[in-house]
């Protein structure tokens, strides 16, 4: 989708909309998990490292410049929240765009993923921020696969699978990539008609999810996970 005056609109509207619905809450402070994160500041690099004990170093990582920045002020981290999830319905928007080539479906579905009330724990949630930036990773992974498919440009590919390697070290929620990527196979570019051909094109990122559970394993041996 080209980057135009309406689409440069739709996401204005997207990040203002986002910032009116969620301004009310923008001073919420910390609870429950998000203290155990806060602590990790002060008990060194492998502590923030490992997070609650897990090896979502991506999303974990994330809180180092936050608090070096904001200390123990809630609001820098609810703007973070905030933000990213704009970003998020941004990335959304782009990636129906590039599928459907429908500029009106496309910030619909935007709207919604912005606006519906179901995603409201995720960024109010400090803690939960790891989901807010494994989604946008997530997106981009298939934002940029749907452009390498559709150019087949190989450096769409290969930026594709590094927003993948982000997005698992960020949440594991993303191995659900490869069967959404099938079912972009299936609708989108006949896969149905070579389905064999569809599930060889997962292969490079059911390999990073192998890799994935490795470095868990591996970490599991040397931490409390």
């Amino acid at each position: 989708m080209k980057c135009n005056r309406k689409t440069i609109g739709v996401f204005l509207f997207l990040l203002a909309g986002t910032f009116i619905f969620y301004r009310s809450f923008l001073d919420n402070f910390f609870v429950y998990d998000d203290f155990k994160y806060l602590e990790n500041m002060y008990r060194g690099p492998l502590s923030v490292l490992f997070g609650y004990g897990n090896v979502r170093f991506v999303s974990n990582l994330v809180w180092w410049p936050l608090h070096a920045i904001a200390g123990n002020n809630p609001f820098a981290y609810n703007l973070f929240s905030v933000v990213l999830h704009a970003v998020n319905a941004m990335v959304l928007f782009c990636l129906l765009g590039h599928l459907t080539k429908n500029r009106e479906f496309s910030s619909i579905c935007a709207a919604l993923f912005c606006f519906y009330s179901t995603g409201c724990d995720a960024v109010l949630w400090k803690s939960a921020n790891n989901t807010l930036l494994a989604s946008l990773l997530y997106l981009l992974t298939l934002n940029l696969y749907v452009m390498y498919r559709q150019h087949g440009i190989h450096k769409y590919l290969l930026a594709s699978l590094s927003c993948f390697v982000l997005a698992i070290f960020s949440k594991e929620d993303a191995a659900s990539i490869p069967f959404i990527i099938i079912l972009i196979e299936i609708i989108f570019f006949r896969g149905i008609d070579n389905f064999q051909s569809a599930i060889r094109k997962t292969v490079p990122f059911v390999v990073i999810i192998v890799v994935y559970i490795i470095v868990y394993l591996l970490a599991g041996k040397f931490t409390d996970l």
